[in-house]
């Protein structure tokens, strides 16, 4: 039998930590320990083992406080976070200041078993790094084209033609598992190109997103429109030209600012949950991680990313992120590595496999 996820319920008023402690203590694989504020919540994390905070969030100043006091410790246990309303922006507070995490009260109360679910996700970054041992390092050949696509070589840019005829390298492709995420790694004199339509390809019928900080060609777009029976585009910082022959296809919603961390997660996983019960495979596009590193600290990226693909994968998304990883710090590029199922690395002459989920 596995060990039982520890967790502590933090409320600032009496009866809300009596309702928590109720609803811990109905599974069996959780033990529950309760503080009533922030002083009592530190003292019991200071004497005791504990792998997950739970705070709720009814009253936002005096837990931001314990939130960023505990995010301070080190070793930290997880902070997840139970709110009301999933558009308050006080959710987006509690991450910057540490929080791993947050669930609606409607879930957490439910008893359907996801709120226990959740809470062991919640504890699961301190597994990821001894997760890399069971990965294997494998070169993998590249795959000569098919007619097609040597009919689709022909419409990319003609620099990108000439690096292909100097090198040799016929299309590059690689076959994720459906529903694991790919950190795709490529530096920005290779074109990412092949690395969208690679990665991405699905046996059958698909929708994708796909997330973008900067304009996507009208070309480039009109290719996913039609290989996909419904698109979304969720466009940050930037307005998206949409062609009209493509419009009434594509669904384009914008986030205008790029540190809104939570209000894209809240979009994302709100279009891939009501695709959930659908046929099609689901597949995301994020381009490019490099933005979030420019914004926000490593620690930051891990723990929205960390997230943010534990909800996807609840989903059965099959996704891939972008990231030119000749322009970060190499140590902060390998930090993100674990949260991925794979990570690969594109180059001129082939795809190279870093790590593969087995």
């Amino acid at each position: 039998m596995s060990r039982q996820t520890r967790v502590l319920a933090v409320a600032n008023d009496r009866s809300s930590l009596r309702h928590w402690t109720e609803v811990l203590e109905e599974y069996e694989d959780i033990e529950v320990r309760s503080a009533q504020g922030v002083s009592e919540g530190l003292s019991v994390i200071t004497e005791a083992d504990i792998d997950c905070v739970l705070v709720d969030l009814s009253t936002p100043q005096l837990n931001l406080e314990f939130i960023r006091t505990v995010a301070d410790r080190n070793p930290e246990p997880r902070l997840l976070l139970v709110t009301e309303d999933e558009a308050d922006k006080t959710i987006n507070n509690a991450i910057e200041a540490g929080a791993t995490d947050y669930v609606p009260k409607a879930t957490a109360n439910s008893s359907d078993g996801r709120f226990s679910q959740i809470l062991h996700e919640s504890t699961e970054p301190d597994q990821a790094e001894s997760n890399t041992s069971s990965r294997t390092s494998t070169r993998i050949d590249v795959v000569a084209p098919s007619e097609s696509e040597t009919d689709a070589e022909s419409d990319l840019p003609s620099d990108s033609a000439s690096q292909d005829e100097q090198s040799g390298s016929p299309p590059l492709e690689y076959t994720p598992q459906a529903g694991t995420s790919t950190l795709v790694q490529s530096k920005s004199n290779v074109e990412t190109q092949f690395s969208c339509s690679s990665v991405a390809e699905t046996n059958g019928p698909k929708r994708s997103v796909v997330i973008r900080y900067t304009q996507l060609g009208e070309q480039e777009l009109s290719r996913i429109v039609t290989q996909c029976e419904q698109t979304t585009l969720i466009a940050i910082g930037y307005s998206q030209s949409v062609p009209d022959h493509i419009e009434d296809e594509l669904e384009v919603i914008e986030i205008t600012s790029p540190t809104d961390l939570t209000r894209l997660g809240i979009v994302t996983t709100g279009i891939v949950q009501n695709w959930e019960t659908d046929r099609a495979e689901t597949v995301l596009c994020f381009d490019g991680v490099n933005v979030l590193l420019r914004y926000k600290s490593v620690r930051q990226v891990f723990q929205f990313l960390h997230v943010f693909l534990a909800k996807l994968q609840s989903s059965q998304v099959t996704s891939h992120f972008h990231i030119d990883h000749g322009a970060e710090d190499p140590q902060d590029v390998n930090s993100l590595k674990p949260i991925f199922d794979n990570v690969i690395e594109l180059r001129s002459e082939g795809v190279v496999v870093e790590s593969e989920l087995e």
